[in-house]
């Protein structure tokens, strides 16, 4: 190719070297931090004690032409370059010590043949009913959108004027989940904080404050499983709608979703930044709410295995959640072909004494009853949604509703 005459003395652009000017400023940085490591080395001021130095790290007492004070500076620089290498040995040594630790070795314990009946009575349950609900969840995928808003709409409409319908007091101390003793299950090492019992009836989950969950044959009273996974105490549990899945939440601040079936982690549940003290599923079986001393409210698929929404539910902790049920995934209206009732709201209470109920698709508040004089401990929706019913540790149990008595 011929060049014209006036461009022959160009330089090309491609083979200029773009990495000599960025070496030199790397090595011009590196000698001025050697010479402010060597200005901040503490050395003799003797030139008696500096030879003696000198020859304690083995170095040539003195050179040719050298006096006492380029001597001192020598000392200097080498004792700075030394303290240079042990501490990048000490950072490799460190590093490689972190890399070991981080390394977990996975372990696993036998169980018993009673665990592995559980199991399998747990597949049986929860699998017949999963195909039905998804094939509710198919049927209710065809329902027009404006019809699903327009629904909602009408749920809201019905529960915003609940109001307080009746108070009565139940007990001396604080009233949080009544009990009537049948058995005792002796197993946790310190509190129980919260009991849940499996949709089939057969089964109860326990969270202990010993970091641990169990899960219990109600017939036979035997532990099946002891279910570590937590740093600290496990404050919440709940069953999903099929059985199939345990939610369990801590006071690490971590949520974490059980497979009961296989004994596997799903998903954990990372996002509150305090402790976790309530859990509730949905009717899709596969969303499921967590409530936290953050004073905040999330939910979770576990389809995404992500957070897909939240609301500050409260001023302080909060202490229960209920998500509305209703009939599972039954559809409503005379001939069926409106959307389920069940999951389109829930309440949640708080230690700042409210009762808040909001919208489950656009995490709106649809009311806020007021009416406890102390911390709100636990709530409930009925069946029908004609009432909410809170225990709180001003030792009453309130009951919530519209003034006609009206539900869904």
């Amino acid at each position: 190719m011929s060049v014209h005459a006036s461009r022959a003395d160009l330089i090309d652009l491609d083979s200029i070297p773009t990495t000599h000017a960025s070496t030199q400023a790397t090595a011009f940085l590196s000698q001025l931090d050697r010479k402010k490591r060597a200005a901040a080395t503490i050395v003799p001021t003797s030139d008696t004690a500096v030879r003696a130095a000198l020859r304690a790290i083995s170095e040539p007492i003195t050179l040719y032409g050298e006096g006492p004070g380029d001597r001192r500076d020598r000392l200097r620089e080498l004792l700075a370059e030394r303290e240079e290498v042990e501490a990048e040995d000490e950072d490799t040594a460190m590093g490689e010590a972190e890399a070991d630790a981080d390394v977990e070795e996975e372990f696993y314990t036998a169980g018993s043949d009673g665990l592995l009946d559980a199991r399998r009575e747990i597949a049986r349950f929860s699998l017949p009913r999963a195909k039905a609900r998804v094939e509710a969840q198919k049927l209710e995928a065809k329902i027009p959108l404006r019809t699903h808003v327009t629904f909602r709409k009408s749920v809201r409409a019905k529960l915003a004027p609940f109001e307080l319908q009746g108070s009565q007091i139940a007990g001396e101390r604080p009233v949080g989940i009544g009990e009537t003793p049948l058995a005792t299950l002796e197993g946790h090492h310190q509190r129980v904080c919260r009991v849940e019992f499996h949709p089939s009836g057969r089964y109860l989950a326990s969270a202990s404050e010993d970091t641990t969950w169990r899960l219990w044959d109600i017939e036979t009273r035997d532990e099946l499983l002891l279910q570590e996974g937590h740093s600290r105490g496990v404050f919440a549990v709940a069953f999903n709608t099929d059985g199939s899945l345990l939610a369990s939440g801590g006071t690490d601040s971590m949520g974490r979703i059980w497979d009961l079936r296989t004994g596997r982690t799903v998903m954990i549940l990372d996002g509150h930044i305090k402790p976790v003290y309530a859990l509730d599923w949905g009717v899709d079986g596969h969303r499921v709410l967590s409530g936290s001393g953050d004073g905040w409210v999330k939910c979770w698929d576990i389809r995404k295995v992500a957070c897909v929404g939240g609301v500050g539910a409260h001023k302080s902790v909060v202490s229960d959640l209920r998500w509305y049920k209703g009939d599972g995934m039954a559809r409503s209206g005379e001939t069926g072909e409106e959307p389920k009732k069940g999951g389109t709201f829930f309440a949640s209470a708080g230690f700042d004494k409210r009762i808040n109920v909001f919208s489950a698709d656009d995490w709106g508040m649809v009311c806020s009853l007021s009416g406890h004089t102390g911390n709100v401990n636990s709530v409930d929706v009925s069946k029908d949604a004609r009432w909410i019913v809170s225990g709180g540790y001003d030792r009453t149990v309130k009951i919530w509703g519209r003034n006609d008595g009206e539900g869904l």
